[in-house]
């Protein structure tokens, strides 16, 4: 899934059929995107390389998700228990169906997640699943809203109006994601880029060959030293050298193996796109500024 609070639509709305504690439902099924977005914001920032099997993660397997469950319900059933009127079970129940329903969603559209760990693969990945995905949880989320918001007390309306601007905030992500699709460049323009839906200011970025992204220092050379992890799992090198054509590329780049295109950043964005739907392994460099 692109976006950790798209998984809780499905997750809302069993939790409503089934009389779960929405709350817990909540948290458990976010709680499994804290330790590969940790690890994916350290990778961008440079302070770690990824791990091959991110996604192999304890948040993203049912064995190590139905320890974290319990432990969930542990935890809410001692330290905080006067706020919660259900017991062990339902509890324990509430936090399963958080987190396994996440897995589960993720377990379609992410093909490096290893959910039935330990055994390897993903049996359950179905490419280009993603949109259709998303749009489910979306409609899975209204009819959640719609079955939640009349047994909200009319004391509580300020429940409903966060309620209806988180409604709102979900459809505006949801277009967000049409226009700016998982792997591709979106809206970029001087100084902004947008790749996999993440708009970023001012920095400049590299494209690894299997789509992670991260920021690269702001800098007018490119060097053969930098782009070489790059070029591994890549067929084609993409150098975004500015929307002037600031920057300076190392000669040695051009003779290191692989084809390397050379062009304006907007250009060289749109080259990425064109090569990316024909299934090419892409990486880039591409500088947003001069």
């Amino acid at each position: 899934m692109p976006v950790t609070w798209f998984h809780l639509g499905p997750a809302l709305m069993l939790a409503l059929i089934f009389r779960l504690n929405l709350f817990i439902v909540a948290i458990s099924s976010i709680i499994s995107d804290i330790e590969p977005l940790s690890v994916e914001l350290l990778f961008l920032f440079g302070v770690k390389s990824l791990p091959q099997e991110l996604y192999a993660t304890r948040g993203h397997v049912y064995l190590h998700s139905f320890i974290i469950a319990i432990i969930i319900a542990a935890v809410i059933a001692v330290v905080a228990k006067r706020f919660f009127k259900e017991d062990f079970r339902d509890l324990l129940a509430s936090a399963l169906l958080g987190i396994f329903s996440h897995v589960c969603l993720d377990s379609f559209s992410h093909e490096m997640i290893m959910p039935l760990f330990p055994l390897s693969g993903n049996p359950f990945f179905l490419a280009n699943s993603e949109p259709y995905l998303t749009g489910f949880c979306l409609l899975s989320y209204f009819l959640s809203l719609k079955m939640l918001l009349p047994k909200i007390p009319e004391t509580e309306k300020q429940i409903s109006f966060l309620l209806k601007l988180f409604s709102i905030f979900m459809i505006l992500s949801f277009l967000w994601i049409l226009l700016n699709p998982k792997g591709y460049f979106g809206f970029s323009t001087f100084g902004l880029t947008t790749y996999s839906g993440v708009p970023i200011p001012y920095f400049d970025v590299k494209i690894y060959g299997n789509g992670l992204l991260q920021l690269r220092e702001k800098s007018h050379f490119i060097s053969l030293e930098e782009v070489k992890p790059l070029m591994k799992d890549s067929e084609v090198l993409i150098l975004g050298i500015g929307y002037d054509k600031a920057v300076k590329v190392d000669d040695r780049i051009f003779k290191s193996g692989i084809e390397v295109i050379s062009l304006r950043s907007d250009k060289a964005i749109e080259k990425f796109n064109e090569l990316k739907k024909k299934g090419k392994k892409v990486a880039a460099i591409i500088h947003s500024t001069c």
